[in-house]
């Protein structure tokens, strides 16, 4: 288990809590509500981060520089997913199973696709900075070819970075409700070294993410604020070209903050077991519900961002129409139909000075 798993089994490394945990012999609701909770995120989470990449990659009008890097989020989310949300959430089950082998992938995957998030949530924003500040030197440098050498480097590091992730994990079997299980642990020698992974986690997919992005965003907005906007002698295509540039920064600046919104909560629960082991309330009841709380809206984050999408990206609305328009072909031709009963109905012909002006209600 990684540090963005809930430590369902940290109680058990309390001796204090073992008379505790024999006496839960009836299952408790998290053993339906989580299951259920987190397959409904899996659900909607990869199937629209999966629209978003088929969307994309379908027209080329959306494959610009940022959509690739929100493809590879999606693909980012959709790793997340498939491959640590439903063993975490086997372990909730009643009668689920997990291997030491099975554990040490799992940390591994996911740790892996948190770096992954963080580098590529990291690179957008750098990238909308260099859009906006340096619109024309840029474009020397934000080429597509570039944009998904970039990607594929994010996912070499990412695996690279998330290798001390399956050394401190293993399997163990313990009483949980109805029988014995298998749990994945993580396995320090010493609480030092265990605070010392975590400082290492929590650098590279949070604090330092953090503070780059809001410096990217604090020189985009001063840099933005002084500068002049565009006269009515500029074009009108250059005016359209800085408003679109715009929507776009928010959107993503929209995506980082669910990010980091989503996770705070899971960080400050890990800080808090990290880095006082002896005085963390493992038998606390308000705590272990809390806990799975955070970590659900962790998990929900993988299925927000196409949302955002949705709601703030113009272009993707019109390209998702395209892609799938038996979706709205209905929707249109009742559209369609209603705004002509309507403007028949109120269409009224006059007569002035032998001109028929016809005046439509609008």
């Amino acid at each position: 288990m990684t540090s963005y798993e809930v430590d369902i089994t940290g109680v058990l490394n309390d001796t204090s809590s073992k008379s505790w945990l024999d006496q839960a012999m009836e299952p408790g609701p998290e053993t339906v509500f989580v299951p259920v909770v987190w397959s409904l995120i899996i659900a909607v989470g990869v199937t629209t981060n999966a629209v978003v990449v088929y969307v994309v990659m379908l027209h080329m009008k959306m494959t610009t520089v940022t959509n690739y890097y929100i493809v590879n989020l999606a693909l980012t989310d959709i790793s997340y997913l498939l491959f640590c949300t439903p063993f975490t959430t086997l372990t909730f089950t009643l009668y689920g199973y997990l291997t030491e082998g099975m554990c040490r992938v799992i940390s591994y995957v996911q740790q892996a696709s948190v770096h992954a998030t963080c580098m590529t949530l990291t690179i957008m924003s750098a990238d909308r900075y260099f859009a906006i500040v340096y619109p024309i030197k840029s474009m020397k440098y934000r080429t597509r070819r570039l944009s998904f050498l970039i990607n594929l480097s994010v996912w070499i590091l990412s695996y690279i970075m998330a290798i001390p992730a399956p050394i401190f994990v293993e399997a163990e079997s313990h009483f949980y409700y109805t029988g014995e299980k298998y749990f994945c642990f993580e396995a320090f020698s010493t609480p030092t070294k265990q605070a010392v992974y975590y400082t290492y986690v929590l650098v590279f997919t949070y604090i330092l993410p953090l503070i780059v992005i809001c410096a990217c965003y604090s020189l985009l907005l001063r840099t933005t604020w002084t500068r002049h906007h565009p006269s009515a002698q500029n074009s009108h295509r250059t005016r359209q070209n800085l408003l679109q540039k715009r929507r776009m920064t928010r959107m993503v600046l929209v995506v980082v903050c669910l990010f980091f919104v989503c996770w705070l909560p899971t960080h400050v629960f890990n800080c808090w077991e990290r880095y006082s082991t002896h005085d963390f309330p493992y038998y606390s009841d308000a705590v272990y519900y809390a806990r799975i709380l955070a970590v659900t809206l962790a998990y929900s984050n993988s299925c927000l961002n196409p949302f955002v999408y949705a709601f703030m990206g113009n272009n993707f609305r019109t390209s998702f129409k395209k892609a799938f328009p038996f979706c709205f072909r209905r929707r249109i031709v009742m559209r369609n139909t209603f705004q002509l009963v309507n403007r028949l109905r109120r269409a009224r012909v006059t007569e002035d000075g032998g001109t028929r002006v016809t005046v439509l209600a609008v």
